[in-house]
């Protein structure tokens, strides 16, 4: 003969329907009790907390950085992993936070962002900042964490796409100024030329030469 009843325990509640109590129900997804004898249904985790995968949980963890709180498709608090191009560096947050324009993310659940490195810029979308874009169509950026690349000055290119730089007036070009004190490369005219790079002006064509192009 039983003369007493057993309690629940930590993580553990009361059935409510009494031809049923031979035991206790766990703790359901997304909630928690530490409490001993609960008779009701585990408690749900507050807003910025979210109880441990599976059931029983007898706490709720905070979501942390790198995370934010969301239900599932069960209704329950879950802390789900930012992802890529986006962060939290704080706990308990709503909601991830879009990578700054000059910064990326290519990895899940990061509290923070990285700088695009010279010769590449920050994507204009902001759904798909998990990478930087190669500086194109003859622009170049030397410098890190920046949106947009620079153009080089008339006559001058970069070397390649992704170039960090402007490379030299090549031969066939001579370096001067413009009006905005911009060392511009500009070519030789007809029956001139340059066999150097960076040369400050074009030479006339010998005795005996022409040329008749640019």
């Amino acid at each position: 003969t039983i003369y007493y009843s057993l309690i629940s325990q930590q993580g553990k509640h009361g059935r409510s329907d009494s031809t049923k109590r031979d035991g206790c129900d766990n703790c359901a997804i997304g909630t928690a009790s530490a409490e001993v004898s609960l008779a009701t249904p585990c408690p749900t985790c507050p807003t910025g907390f979210a109880a441990r995968e599976g059931e029983g949980n007898t706490d709720c963890s905070a979501c942390l950085a790198g995370q934010f709180q969301e239900k599932n498709s069960n209704d329950e608090m879950i802390c789900t992993d930012c992802g890529a191009g986006q962060f939290t560096n704080s706990s308990n947050a709503l909601k991830c936070l879009v990578c700054d324009p000059g910064e990326y993310q290519p990895d899940k659940g990061k509290t923070s962002c990285l700088p695009c490195l010279p010769g590449k810029h920050s994507r204009a979308d902001i759904e798909k900042r998990e990478d930087c874009d190669l500086c194109t169509n003859g622009k170049y950026q030397d410098e890190a964490s920046k949106s947009g690349c620079k153009t080089c000055s008339e006559g001058r290119e970069p070397l390649n796409d992704g170039g960090t730089s402007c490379i030299d007036c090549l031969a066939g070009k001579f370096k001067e100024e413009n009006s905005d004190d911009e060392i511009i490369c500009t070519l030789c005219g007809v029956g001139q030329y340059t066999n150097s790079s960076n040369a400050p002006n074009c030479k006339a064509c010998d005795p005996g030469e022409y040329q008749n192009e640019k």
